[in-house]
């Protein structure tokens, strides 16, 4: 492995974050990087530096993925003075940090862009966002009436923006189904069908959304040709980047429904390749399961399973840490009341956690019972009252766990490690990182991608450390 192998948008992006918005010193020295270094020696507004940031953020993007064009546009919303401006620009940078998977970030800039000047437009977009991350973070039932609510404020503003929100809300009605809290399929599409036409001709989510609804509303033989229009159109060349990466893996379920095999393996594997090269943490979960299902189909369970476990590490660990967390609290509780530690056992505690994260459900399973055991021993042993020394859960027995839905391969905790590296958040990437070496002690790729991240974490100097090739897990 050498340090040109760690190329491409997964390495730009982590050097972007490391080394302050650009990918390597010399662009920091650059007159583009100079705008950068002034963007961070700003203390206050300055109109000049944000309109400038507003610019640069489309190169950002395509140099270090969307999470480099949201830290732009945050800094220059960040920088600007005039209210309905900074508002406008904390949503387009709410609107990038959410593509880029970071929700609580997308939602805090969110709040800012609400508390701008009142103004329909801004509402509307605003109402759509909450929406989209409704969906994004949990497949929520909430989901599918918010983007309703979104669209119709949508009608009387921007035709076309209102016909695309109701195709989102169409797809997370679909998605959620009869869980839905309001805006159920069947109201969701009605309401498509009695919006305005789209212009002629009509472009890919146009047909993809007429087609869905025709067929909810008035059967197959009303919707199937209209989707097999859609699935042509998505496969053509006038669908932009943006849009395929939003509904790509809904046209790949209308090419299922139409028995258009060929183009559901065409568009399910464009979506992956889209979503990994923009950066777009968003659609990769989906997009990887829709292409799962093509493997399944075509009999090619290996694939399968490598494309189902490769965001599996990260889901499942972010699910963890809090489901570990309710259950100290349920088990400390049991304890104080001086219940037996096989009762407790008994009980099988599931928290509630893991009904938004469930690929957690293996590894938490898997450790439940030490967990709960060495933390009664640690309240009752008279030698060590406060358990002072004893560890709730071993780092072999976590580690163990997520090797489970790692697929018991080096490369899918190297990629997940790397995944969260690229988003910034080193020290859960650490969590993964060393949990696989436990399992995994011989791979090299882990431990230079542990120690690029320690040094990363510490302000060190990567240049010392060498690099080495992210390979998907497969």
């Amino acid at each position: 492995m050498t340090r040109s192998g760690w190329t491409g948008p997964r390495r730009r992006r982590w050097r972007l974050w490391r080394g302050g918005c650009w990918p390597s010193r010399s662009r920091w020295c650059s007159p583009r990087g100079s705008r950068a270094r002034s963007a961070q020696a700003t203390l206050g507004p300055d109109e000049d530096v944000a309109s400038e940031l507003e610019r640069s953020a489309g190169r950002a993007q395509a140099r270090g993925g969307l999470a480099a064009a949201a830290a732009f546009l945050e800094r220059s919303a960040a920088l600007t003075l005039d209210p309905a401006r900074r508002a406008g620009r904390a949503l387009a940078a709410a609107q990038a940090t959410y593509q880029a998977g970071a929700f609580d970030a997308a939602l805090a800039l969110l709040a800012t862009a609400e508390a701008g000047p009142p103004d329909e437009f801004r509402r509307a977009r605003a109402d759509l966002l909450r929406g989209q991350v409704a969906f994004a973070s949990s497949r929520g039932s909430d989901a599918p009436p918010l983007l309703l609510k979104a669209a119709r404020q949508f009608g009387p503003l921007d035709a076309r923006l209102a016909r695309e929100t109701y195709l989102d809300a169409l797809a997370a009605a679909i998605f959620v189904g009869h869980l839905a809290l309001g805006g159920g399929v069947q109201e969701v599409a009605e309401a498509a069908l009695a919006a305005p036409p789209p212009p002629r001709p009509a472009r890919g989510p146009d047909l993809l959304l007429d087609g869905l609804a025709l067929l909810i509303c008035e059967g197959y033989p009303a919707g199937a040709p209209v989707l097999r229009r859609a699935v042509s159109a998505f496969r053509g060349t006038d669908v932009s980047a943006e849009e395929e990466l939003r509904w790509l893996w809904l046209a790949s379920y209308a090419a299922v429904i139409v028995l258009d095999y060929a183009s559901w393996d065409v568009l399910s594997d464009r979506q992956v390749t889209l979503a990994r090269d923009a950066g777009a943490l968003i659609a990769l979960p989906i997009a990887l399961s829709t292409r799962s299902g093509v493997h399944l189909f075509a009999g090619e369970f290996t694939e399968a399973a490598a494309h189902l476990t490769e965001n599996f590490t990260i889901e499942a660990l972010t699910g963890l840490e809090p489901a570990l967390t309710e259950l100290r609290e349920f088990a400390l509780a049991r304890i104080g009341e001086t219940m037996p530690l096989p009762y407790i056992l008994d009980l099988g505690y599931l928290p509630a956690v893991l009904r938004d994260h469930p690929t957690a459900v293996v590894p938490y399973l898997v450790g439940r019972d030490c967990f709960i055991a060495r933390l009664y021993h640690q309240r009752t042993g008279y030698w060590q009252p406060d358990g002072q020394g004893l560890d709730a859960r071993s780092p072999e027995e976590k580690a163990a766990a997520l090797d489970l839905l790692a697929g018991e391969k080096a490369s899918a905790f190297a990629y997940a490690g790397a995944t969260l590296a690229d988003q910034g958040d080193l020290a859960l990437a650490l969590e993964i990182l060393t949990p696989g070496l436990l399992r995994h002690p011989d791979s090299r790729e882990l431990a230079e991608l542990r120690h690029m991240a320690k040094l990363d974490a510490l302000g060190g100097d990567a240049r010392a450390c060498p690099a080495v090739r992210c390979s998907r897990p497969g």
